[in-house]
């Protein structure tokens, strides 16, 4: 199981919408993200699983929730796309 150990926030940054935690930020707006003012260059599966992390703080995540919100499978025990 995954556990983010901290709440991200949301700001309102000018006219964008920007989900940080710690020195990473996600702009809703742009799908952009940052991490130490640099832009990161991520897949979507990739966008996806940051954005699943940091919108379930402090909540044990398994293996079936991560493939279900990131890749929408279900459960299958031949699936091993998270191991």
């Amino acid at each position: 199981m995954a556990t983010a150990t901290a709440p991200a926030f949301l700001i309102q940054q000018e006219e964008d919408y920007i989900l940080a935690f710690d020195n990473i930020e996600i702009n809703l707006d742009r799908n952009t993200v940052t991490r130490g003012g640099k832009q990161v260059r991520l897949t979507q599966s990739e966008h996806e699983l940051l954005m699943h992390f940091l919108t379930n703080p402090e909540r044990d995540l398994t293996r079936d929730s991560i493939l279900d919100a990131v890749w929408s499978y279900l459960p299958s025990p031949n699936t091993r796309t998270v191991d």
